[in-house]
């Protein structure tokens, strides 16, 4: 028959940890106030550092921030949802600026009255909101996926 021996049994005292703890986990940015990234984002700022050089002018923002270096486009497809909230934005203006030239008209068809307004509704609000709209979606985002560790340089102001 085998002699089945006991297993040793080993007793160790743990003095504490063997590795410096303090940077092993980074810690995860705080993202701030909801309000504060709605304003920042519609003052053409980043919503996380409020850096105004990321956007250069109205119908233009850099793709990384230069002050924290957030990437705007932190999920696939963010591009997408920036684009979106500028085209929800500029049809509710357009429809408005419709629907009022014929209230404001008594349902006159002018041409002057009605579709000049338009067209400039139509062109100028997606491209005045257009840097906004970007800054704004990735504010939004911040608030459903919170920074992640490194993902920022510096803490949040």
């Amino acid at each position: 028959m085998t002699n089945f021996a006991e297993p040793p049994t080993v007793t160790a005292v743990c003095t504490g940890p063997t590795h410096n703890t303090s940077n092993y986990m980074p810690a995860t940015p705080e993202v701030p106030a909801t309000h504060k990234m709605v304003v920042r984002s519609l003052r053409r700022r980043c919503p996380v550092c409020a850096a105004s050089s990321i956007s250069r002018h109205m119908a233009a923002v850099k793709q990384i921030c230069p002050g924290c270096e957030l990437d705007l486009e932190r999920q696939v497809g963010s591009f997408i949802g920036g684009i979106g909230l500028n085209t929800m934005v500029s049809f509710v203006a357009l429809f408005s600026t419709i629907i009022g030239g014929f209230v404001i008209t008594k349902g006159e068809a002018s041409i002057t009255r009605i579709l000049i307004p338009a067209l400039i509704v139509a062109f100028g609000v997606p491209l005045f909101f257009y840097a906004r709209s970007r800054l704004l979606w990735v504010a939004i985002e911040l608030r459903f996926w919170p920074l992640e560790p490194n993902e920022v340089t510096h803490a949040v102001q």
